[in-house]
């Protein structure tokens, strides 16, 4: 009966199956214990505390006294409770409207290192995803299509901004950065994404190719 279960349980996940909270948390435990059949701990965790919610909210103390659940599984559990809960407004802990918006917010969270940025939205204007790559202006004119691509396919967002946030220099554009901007374009017309601006942040200035009519009359509403 057991056989290829976590199998299954995993392509019931992929697809977007309908699941019930004990199945989601025994999924959860495949990996706190990859050789133990934990589907019987995923039903008495869920009958203790009522849901997978009660479950990830509860303490060390109260989820060793579950048998079956030892210290390990009962910190795991633990941890992850407490990162949903630290990083509950994580998937929107930003909302761009305009380019304005977008430099106020590139300006908070830059550090001091290089690096070229993609910012994921959905249909409200909040930041989704953020993919990291190495800076443009670092990497001999290569810019990276094949992990946009990827990225973009895999989260499907609403729309994208672009910046190359640099950490010295002037954030006057290259012919690179023209390409760059063109190729990231295509990209989001080619899979349906809105475009709304790529833009160079250096500590000697700010730089939109939206503001500076720039997008070559490609823009998206």
């Amino acid at each position: 009966m057991h056989e290829g279960h976590r199998a299954r349980l995993i392509s019931k996940i992929k697809s977007g199956a309908e699941m019930y909270g004990h199945e989601y948390l025994e999924a959860l435990l495949f990996y706190a214990c990859p050789r133990r059949d934990v589907n019987g701990v995923a039903h008495a965790l869920v009958a203790r505390f009522g849901s997978i919610e009660g479950v990830l909210s509860a303490g060390e103390e109260e989820l060793c006294a579950v048998e079956g659940v030892g210290e390990n599984i009962a910190r795991y559990l633990v941890c992850i409770g407490r990162c949903m809960r630290g990083g509950s407004g994580c998937n929107s802990f930003a909302t761009l409207k305009s380019t304005a918006e977008f430099r106020n917010f590139l300006g908070a969270r830059r550090g001091d290192g290089q690096c070229f940025e993609v910012f994921m939205l959905d249909a409200d204007g909040r930041v989704r995803r953020i993919c990291t790559y190495p800076s443009v202006s670092e990497s001999g004119g290569r810019f990276p299509s094949r992990r946009v691509i990827r990225a973009l396919s895999a989260f499907k967002p609403y729309g994208v901004f672009a910046a190359d946030i640099r950490s010295d220099g002037e954030s006057l554009p290259s012919a690179d950065d023209d390409a760059f901007a063109r190729e990231l374009m295509s990209i989001c017309r080619l899979g349906g994404v809105r475009f709304y601006d790529y833009c160079i942040l250096s500590p000697e200035g700010f730089f939109s190719y939206f503001v500076a009519d720039r997008l070559f009359g490609e823009n998206y509403d």
